[in-house]
C-alpha cells in the first residue's frame, strides 16, 4: 500500500537513510540532511527518532525487501549502461519529467473546478481541511 506521495531526489549525498527493526517489521528510514560525500558513514548527532523521518519504506516479508534490491539492482545496470533493455523495460528517449505527478491532482481538479472554486479549495486546503472526492 502506498500512503501519500513523496519523491526523493539521490545523489548529492543529503539523504540519511537509517535501518530500522521493530516488532518484526523492517524500516527505512529517510531524513534530509547537509549534504556529504555518497555513502560515507555520518553520525547523526544526538540521536535519531523515527518520527522525524520525512519518508518511510516499511517491510513486513524479506521477499518484499529482496524485490526491491531486484529492482535497484536492474536500474543500477540501466544507469551503468550494462543493461541491454531486451526484455521490454521502459526507455526513454526523451526527457521524462519525474516532478510532474507530484502535481497531478492539482492538473485533474483544475480541469474539473471553476477558478473561483479552485481558490477556495486552496484557501480550505491552506487551513488545513482535508479533501474526499466522490466520482460521480
Amino acid at each position: 500500500m502506498i500512503k501519500g506521495i513523496a519523491k526523493m531526489e539521490f545523489g548529492s549525498g543529503d539523504i540519511l537513510m537509517t535501518a530500522v527493526l521493530s516488532d518484526k517489521v523492517g524500516a527505512l528510514c529517510c531524513i534530509t540532511q547537509e549534504p556529504h560525500e555518497i555513502n560515507e558513514r555520518v553520525p547523526n548527532g544526538e540521536g535519531w527518532n523515527p518520527d522525524d523521518a520525512q519518508v518511510i519504506l516499511t517491510f513486513t516479508k524479506v521477499e518484499s525487501l529482496d524485490a526491491m534490491i531486484a529492482e535497484l539492482q536492474l536500474l543500477r545496470s540501466m544507469m551503468d549502461d550494462s543493461y541491454d533493455f531486451k526484455d521490454g523495460r521502459f526507455y526513454a528517449d526523451g526527457t521524462i519529467d519525474f516532478d510532474r505527478f507530484m502535481h497531478k491532482d492539482e492538473f485533474i481538479i483544475k480541469n474539473v473546478l471553476s477558478d473561483k472554486d479552485m481558490k477556495s479549495l486552496k484557501t480550505q486546503m491552506d487551513a488545513g481541511s482535508s479533501m474526499i472526492i466522490n466520482e460521480k
